[in-house]
């Protein structure tokens, strides 16, 4: 059963942070309570939806596609799902969904209730009409979510530096460095 929700509960979830009780109330209108039992899929890699998941009450997995090739010494085409892994456990005050929330593009990993699971939902649609309305709250929702997505990043940039240079590959160190400065070159530049 999804706990009472209140503004003082959503003030402890990270991305309600800084925001008033006005402002929580405001978000709470807008947003759908959602209910999975243990097993169900939330969200699904490679589906397209646009909405921020937020848990209240339950735990999730993120589930990642790991893709590969047939022979991986040749690049022989479109790289296939060769394993799915889980990668971290999602408990109570936890966001996904994201990155297909602010790109409008498909998931990049599946959510599946671990327990039964009690989830609001913020529909894009609804956070783009808020932003248009200059409802402060939104952009609230929008800086602190920045913010999960900066730390998550940070994270995953991180680990996948440790794991490059552990490879002692000149060819793998040779790639992620290229791709690192093709990303931060677009971007201008990196801390």
């Amino acid at each position: 059963m999804m706990p009472s929700l209140t503004p003082d509960f959503l003030a402890n979830i990270p991305i309600f942070r800084d925001t008033s009780e006005e402002e929580r109330n405001q978000l709470l209108q807008v947003m759908e309570r959602e209910h999975y039992n243990a097993g169900d899929d939330v969200i699904t890699a490679e589906q397209e939806s646009r909405g921020l998941h937020v848990i209240v009450e339950g735990t999730a997995h993120v589930i990642l596609s790991v893709y590969g090739f047939t022979n991986p010494i040749i690049d022989d085409g479109e790289a296939q799902i060769v394993d799915r892994t889980q990668i971290a456990t999602l408990e109570i005050g936890a966001v996904f969904g994201e990155i297909s929330f602010f790109d409008g593009e498909t998931h990049t990993a599946s959510v599946q209730a671990a327990s039964d699971l009690d989830a609001l939902l913020l529909p894009a649609a609804k956070f783009e009409e808020l932003l248009k309305q200059g409802n402060y709250a939104a952009y609230k929702v929008g800086l602190n979510a920045a913010k999960i997505l900066a730390g998550r990043l940070r994270s995953a940039d991180k680990l996948i530096s440790e794991l490059i240079l552990a490879q002692h590959d000149s060819l793998a160190r040779s790639r992620w460095f290229g791709s690192h400065l093709e990303l931060y070159g677009r971007a201008g530049h990196s801390d």
